[in-house]
């Protein structure tokens, strides 16, 4: 059922500590679940892997992100960063912005 879907996703984002979403394809699910976070004050770490060489990252999103992370192993070390520290750094991002 679509309604309950919609409900269980947005009673999860309120409920926790922070979200990962992958921003590889430009999901328009993800991209909701995005928004509905920061409306909702939750960190929000983005992951951006399959990037082509002078690609730009979206400005809304670089601007909600706690962290961009650019390898799965470089989310490795985000999320290695929250269970010592129990937050997430804050790391703005660099990078060109479309």
């Amino acid at each position: 059922d679509p309604q309950v879907v919609f409900d269980m996703n947005v009673a999860a984002i309120r409920q926790c500590r922070f979200l990962v979403a992958i921003t590889d394809g430009k999901d328009m699910g993800t991209l909701f679940e995005c928004g509905y976070a920061c409306a909702h004050s939750k960190d929000i770490v983005y992951v951006w892997i399959d990037r082509e060489k002078g690609a730009k990252f979206n400005i809304m999103l670089a601007k909600s992100a706690r962290v961009v992370a650019l390898s799965f192993d470089e989310l490795g070390d985000i999320l290695s960063y929250f269970q010592r520290k129990g937050f997430l750094p804050l790391k703005n991002y660099k990078g060109e912005l479309e």
